[in-house]
């Protein structure tokens, strides 16, 4: 799909909603996609019209990344630059990150990756994404992302996503990896979470799921043993999030 121009009334609406007098600074504006696993909503970003120069992907490891490579059939044209290593460490942030997949020869993304660390995103990120990433995270490792997100925020600047999340909170007795832990957060810790974390205009909320009705057979119940439930923590939720950077420290 070849992306398409964003026109002046999108621009006009995307610079209301983010705070900006001017539309055109809009096209200036950095959006970070963390946990970008295979880049399927970068891809979707830049279908919508949002340059390449302005799009940034962040994950633990390539892999994923690689293996959208070979199934868009995009590696000779990324769809935009990536970043791969732990956003939770200090040393990735400040001194060594892992090189980028590709670099565009200019715009945002080049200028904030450009120097000799990861620095250069402390405040340069307009939008961050994080979609289906919190949930696979301990608590502790819950709090760091979202500090560290925080840091890479421009003031003003917006974080969103997604996450499966429980009526109550508690470590996910699901197995992804052998010794790891996995820690679900409620609508109300996620919130007080985020504001503790120094986000302001914070809004969590339970997504409604797709109808049952639907779903073709055994495709619920196989959802819902994947995700599991707990016999005093119910049934699993999917949270949605949405909350700002303040503009004044």
């Amino acid at each position: 799909m070849e992306p398409r121009n964003v026109d002046d009334k999108e621009l006009e609406f995307m610079a209301r909603y983010l705070g900006e007098q001017d539309p055109a600074a809009v096209k200036n504006h950095l959006v970070a996609d963390i946990g970008c696993a295979v880049g399927t909503d970068v891809r979707a970003l830049r279908a919508d019209g949002i340059a390449a120069e302005q799009l940034l992907a962040l994950d633990v490891t390539s892999d994923f990344w690689n293996a959208g490579l070979q199934l868009f059939r995009d590696a000779d044209h990324p769809p935009c630059t990536a970043v791969f290593g732990d956003i939770t460490s200090s040393d990735f942030l400040l001194s060594s990150p892992a090189p980028p997949v590709s670099i565009p020869s200019s715009g945002p993304a080049f200028a904030a990756t450009r120097g000799n660390g990861m620095g250069h995103l402390m405040g340069a990120v307009q939008v961050a994404s994080c979609t289906a990433v919190l949930h696979v995270l301990p608590e502790d490792g819950v709090s760091k992302l979202l500090s560290k997100v925080l840091l890479l925020l421009r003031p003003g600047g917006l974080l969103l996503g997604s996450a499966v999340g429980a009526h109550t909170p508690g470590e996910w007795e699901v197995a992804y990896r052998p010794g790891q832990r996995r820690y679900l957060h409620s609508v109300d810790s996620l919130r007080q979470l985020l504001q503790r974390t120094g986000y302001e205009n914070v809004e969590v909320e339970v997504a409604q799921r797709d109808s049952e009705d639907a779903m073709p057979a055994g495709v619920r119940e196989r959802i819902d043993a994947h995700v599991g439930q707990h016999p005093e923590r119910g049934a699993r939720q999917m949270l949605r999030f949405s909350a700002w950077r303040p503009t004044t420290a």
